[in-house]
């Protein structure tokens, strides 16, 4: 991975702060978090935060503290699954992910060659799923409220041509705001179609990120058990060796003791 340097003022790291409310941290924020928060002035929190409340909660520790005592009953008690990045000119960032109910993560960042500086963020990933929810009823509620004013512009349109009292003047701006109210439903319904489609690849990116992690924590696991197996494999090889070495022994005692038998005799 190559790092970025964004030289972000502080208003566009107040920004970056802000977004990340909704969703997760990138990478190139993250080291740019770590390895400059004294340029923007980010405080350190010496103890652990208790059961910080909603989603979008976010703390620097000093790592002394142990940020992971947190007051909530996580999946995964102490650190969590772990993911370490190679970035070039940095070293490793480590993401550490646990998981409390459907939707609630919380996620440490640290810099190996850094490790007393930790980025904490608690974030509900439905966030974006409800970003969109809330959207679309906002378009909705637009939608109806032009609905019922396009209803009313062609009954009144209706009436003026029935009851011969609008005048073409009249007719005209009605048809005018007929045609208006059309081209923005249209552009609501063609916005709200784009942010749908954003949150399915947000949702499909993620999903894709979380299966190669689990990949990754498998492939480690196996790792692990062939270790185990080799170590089995030559505690079994020390043990026969002590007990050729002791059988091997117990020969060479009962050798000396049977020499010293028969030379006694002779010596005297």
């Amino acid at each position: 991975w190559r790092s970025k340097t964004m030289s972000l003022n502080r208003e566009q790291m107040n920004a970056v702060i802000e977004a990340a409310k909704t969703r997760f941290f990138k990478v190139d924020e993250c080291v740019e978090i770590l390895t400059n928060h004294r340029h923007y002035n980010l405080p350190l929190c010496s103890s652990p935060a208790r059961r910080p409340i909603g989603s979008g909660a976010i703390f620097l520790y000093n790592a002394i503290a142990e940020w992971y005592v947190d007051g909530y009953s996580w999946k995964i008690h102490g650190p969590g699954e772990c993911t370490s990045i190679m970035i070039q000119g940095v070293g490793h960032l480590v993401c550490v992910t646990n998981e409390h109910k459907m939707g609630f993560q919380r996620r440490g960042y640290w810099l190996e060659q850094q490790p007393h500086i930790v980025l904490v963020q608690y974030l509900a990933e439905a966030n974006l799923e409800l970003e969109t929810m809330a959207l679309s009823a906002k378009v909705n509620g637009k939608l109806g409220a032009m609905l019922k004013t396009l209803h009313k512009a062609e009954y009144e349109l209706n009436a003026c041509w029935k009851e011969n009292f609008a005048s073409a003047r009249a007719v005209g701006e009605l048809k005018e705001h007929l045609a208006r109210s059309k081209e923005e439903v249209a552009k609501l319904k063609s916005d709200l179609a784009r942010k749908d489609d954003e949150a399915r690849s947000a949702a499909k990116a993620h999903e894709a990120s979380l299966k190669e992690v689990k990949l990754r924590l498998a492939e480690k696991h196996k790792e692990l058990a062939r270790v185990r197996e080799e170590l089995g494999a030559r505690e079994q090889q020390l043990a026969k060796f002590r007990e050729d070495f002791l059988e091997a022994a117990r020969s060479m005692v009962c050798a000396i003791t049977s020499w010293n038998a028969h030379a006694a005799p002779g010596a005297m």
